[in-house]
């Protein structure tokens, strides 16, 4: 009888795969790990520690560590998106000076970009003061420094704002700084659609 040739084809091989499993070991189970992969998820896989140093009234220097993980997905952005000129829609910069309202900057030109690009309008300007007063204004009362009142915070916190409380156009109240107080929000131009109201963003935005 003949002997035929045997073929042997790695399918695969890793140097690390046993290092790399000692060390996810570490901070969670194996068996906590077979579960995630059983989801078949895509994405980059992070093991982080989370250190939180409280002072209760009896107890001093308590420490809260707690260990998660969690899978970040990279999108890759299609070709025509990397090819678009979008230099028209973006508007004149800004200065926050010394303020942290960098967020709220971003966020109001976010609403003029997409609606620009949706043409349903042409570069109007929205009132990231608005979202300087009323987004989180709690925590613009706890800075140290008694001469701001403005914070810092992220950019979908104010989407979530816009979407649920519809965003004034920058002409209703120009930025004029952070209060401890400010005034009541006033849709001034209401008849003449002085705000996005949250139906047409989430329609024609996809905020």
């Amino acid at each position: 009888m003949e002997e035929l040739p045997i073929k042997v084809e790695i399918l695969y091989e890793s140097d690390q795969l046993f290092s790399e499993l000692k060390k996810i070991g570490q901070y969670i189970p194996l068996s906590t790990f077979l579960e995630i992969l059983k989801l078949k998820l895509d994405g980059k896989f992070e093991i982080l520690r989370v250190k939180n140093k409280v002072v209760k009234p009896k107890v001093e220097g308590e420490t809260i560590d707690v260990v998660y993980t969690r899978l970040r997905k990279h999108q890759v952005l299609p070709d025509e998106t990397k090819k678009a000129d979008w230099g028209p829609f973006n508007g004149p910069m800004k200065d926050q000076g010394e303020h942290d309202i960098c967020w709220a900057i971003v966020t109001a030109e976010l609403v003029t970009a997409i609606r620009w690009i949706k043409q349903h309008e042409n570069g109007t300007e929205y009132l990231y003061q608005e979202l300087v007063d009323f987004v989180f204004p709690e925590k613009g009362k706890l800075q140290k420094n008694k001469a701001h009142f403005c914070y810092k915070l992220s950019i979908v916190k104010a989407l979530r704002y816009v979407v649920r409380q519809g965003i004034q156009k920058a002409l209703d109240r120009p930025f004029d700084g952070c209060k401890e107080f400010p005034p009541p929000r006033v849709l001034s131009n209401s008849h003449l659609g002085g705000y996005i109201c949250a139906a047409k963003l989430i329609q024609h935005c996809y905020l």
